[in-house]
């Protein structure tokens, strides 16, 4: 678990050009939050996203809207990914925007927030096309702001079934700290319970039915999420396998291809990019 950092641009979009291989095996993103919005688009997967503690099992297509400092992720199941399938997620900076358009006192002229808004949304096609729009550098800004109204209005439009899930924020967030500040150590779920007063039995049945994964299982994408990016910046195996909370090589070995599909030898070799 860990929070993203804050993107500098306007807005962006994280696609992933290689899918994962879901022909054998099933692909945990990592449980995170940023500064940013984020919509993300799943098309022609299986699998579901867990947003603030709410679990969505995938359509065929999904957009999904989530506000800043949101918990997420995502499970993509066995099954594969084919031609014309899609996992990608526009990242929208309101801060930043704020010199130009602030759109937090806009949704206050219709009494909405930016947590008021539905974490599913319709219209795929419609949202993506706006999306690409706003992308197209060879439009002017001007066009491409209101085209980034015309997307919000849409999504403000949506009905929202969900009821605010403010207990689980906090605790989420406090327990995404706890990680990060702990995750090269040797934590524990014992130690994980403890830390928030739970009992270890309670503790894993309620991080299991918010995230979809036991916590060991988030632990070891944490872990492993950091590990590529020691590797990248030239560590050995066992150097990363002791920074990043593995006491044993062989195991840092084992979990990190069992996560990733190869070794961590391999990938730091092939210098190859976070997924």
């Amino acid at each position: 678990m860990f929070k993203e950092a804050t993107r500098s641009a306007l807005w962006i979009l994280d696609r992933k050009k290689e899918l994962p291989d879901l022909q054998k095996k099933t692909v945990i993103s990592p449980l995170h939050y940023g500064e940013t919005v984020e919509i993300s688009f799943v098309r022609g997967i299986e699998g579901e996203t867990y947003i603030n503690g709410r679990r969505f099992e995938y359509k065929e297509k999904n957009v999904f809207f989530i506000p800043p400092r949101y918990l997420h992720t995502s499970v993509y199941r066995k099954g594969g990914a084919g031609e014309g399938d899609m996992i990608c997620a526009f990242h929208i900076n309101v801060e930043g925007l704020t010199s130009v358009i602030n759109l937090k006192k806009l949704l206050l002229k219709d009494d909405r927030t930016l947590l008021d808004l539905a974490f599913r949304c319709d219209d795929f096609d419609v949202i993506w096309e706006t999306v690409q729009n706003i992308l197209d550098e060879n439009r002017t800004f001007i066009a491409r702001t209101i085209d980034l109204l015309r997307l919000f209005e849409r999504i403000s439009n949506q009905k929202s079934t969900d009821d605010p899930v403010v207990e689980y924020s906090k605790v989420a967030a406090r327990l995404i700290e706890f990680v990060e500040e702990n995750y090269a150590s040797k934590l524990t779920v014992q130690n994980a319970a403890s830390h928030f007063g739970y009992s270890k039995q309670y503790f894993c049945k309620w991080f299991k039915r918010e995230t979809g994964v036991t916590f060991n299982e988030f632990l070891n994408t944490v872990r492993i999420h950091h590990a590529r990016t020691c590797l990248a910046s030239g560590y050995s195996v066992e150097e990363t396998s002791e920074q990043c909370g593995f006491s044993d090589p062989s195991y840092f070995t084992k979990v990190f291809k069992r996560v990733v599909g190869i070794t961590p030898k391999t990938y730091a070799l092939n210098n190859v990019s976070v997924v």
